[in-house]
């Protein structure tokens, strides 16, 4: 009992900076505890290093006889290095590098122009996006491209086209156009 006196008897109160640390580290952390992290920065989305296969065809243009459905589009892999893969015989393991994805702004001029004949589908898919990239094949006697769509809500679009490299700079005689458009789904590696 005489030690628990003299303890009570010889108490100190802190010092005035200590205590003054202690409630600033305290509302710091209460600070942190009480804020969310902006949404855009945690649910941020990614479309690289994953499998798709085509869950709608939104856009296909008239003017080619050829047509897919769901069933008979091929399956994409786009890597984390941002190639494209492309899978046509889903029978096949044998996968086609297209080549290396790009990033690219939207506009009228690159993207909207490219849809013969139907211009909404085209500004909503502009309007709506997150981020692009586009994609060249040179090796094909028609230059095929790309585009990958990110869209605002994480959608996910492919534009399959042909691009007429030699009249680039004349959009008068421009024959580029995007064939189709595909909303992406991912999928398992089967």
């Amino acid at each position: 009992m005489k030690e628990r006196m003299k303890h009570v008897m010889n108490y100190k109160k802190p010092a005035f900076w200590v205590i003054i640390a202690s409630v600033v580290t305290s509302i710091v952390v209460a600070v942190c505890f009480l804020t969310n992290p902006k949404d855009s920065d945690s649910k941020r989305i990614d479309p690289f290093g994953k499998y798709y296969k085509v869950r709608d065809i939104i856009y296909e243009s008239g003017a080619y006889a050829f047509s897919y459905t769901t069933e008979t589009t091929p399956k994409y892999y786009v890597t984390n290095e941002k190639e494209l893969l492309v899978l046509e015989d889903k029978s096949s393991t044998s996968w086609l590098n297209a080549g290396t994805f790009e990033e690219v702004g939207l506009t009228k001029d690159n993207f909207d122009r490219y849809f013969r004949g139907v211009r909404g589908s085209a500004s909503s898919l502009r309007s709506n996006n997150q981020k692009a990239w586009r994609l060249l094949v040179n090796d094909s006697p028609d230059t095929v491209f790309y585009y990958l769509l990110l869209q605002k809500n994480g959608d996910v679009y492919l534009t399959y086209g042909y691009y007429d490299a030699s009249e680039k700079d004349d959009p008068a005689s421009d024959d580029t156009s995007i064939r189709w458009v595909f909303s992406l789904i991912e999928d398992e590696l089967n």
